[in-house]
């Protein structure tokens, strides 16, 4: 083998070694890079896990705040149904009451219509008498006292 094929064969090498070395140097930065995702990942994941922490202790206060929503509403809704109860026992209270009084308003209204038919038939009975009893009234004066 000459000279010149060894140079040839070296330079070959070194040009290998040093594409190499290229190569190496491109995935040095690769696995930097690499490494700068894997930590920005690593940052978000921590993070993640924190919005997650919160998270379950912001539903764990929403079940809270609706079992106590949810005992505020049955005490309105007794509060309500009482309050309604009591109005519509009212209610009936006062209808029961008119209609009463306006039983005995008509009961009370029959009644002096009927007195008043009997008045009206007493003085039908006693007018046509009436002048007969003050004749004879005037005719008393001159009745001895015994007889009066």
């Amino acid at each position: 083998m000459e000279d010149a094929e060894l140079r040839n064969i070296l330079f070959s090498i070194q040009g290998s070694i040093a594409g190499f070395q290229n190569d190496m140097s491109d995935v040095k930065n690769d696995i930097a890079d690499m490494r700068t995702d894997i930590a920005n990942m690593k940052t978000d994941i921590t993070n993640m896990k924190a919005d997650i922490t919160n998270m379950k202790t912001d539903i764990t206060n929403m079940k809270s705040d609706i079992v106590q929503l949810k005992g505020s509403v049955k005490t309105i809704e007794l509060k309500l149904e009482n309050e309604i109860d009591r109005k519509i026992s009212a209610l009936f209270d006062a209808r029961m009451d008119e209609l009463r009084y306006r039983k005995e308003n008509k009961e009370t209204r029959e009644k002096v219509f009927e007195l008043d038919m009997r008045v009206d038939n007493l003085e039908k009975a006693i007018m046509p008498n009436r002048k007969k009893f003050y004749n004879i009234k005037k005719y008393m004066k001159f009745l001895p006292a015994k007889f009066v």
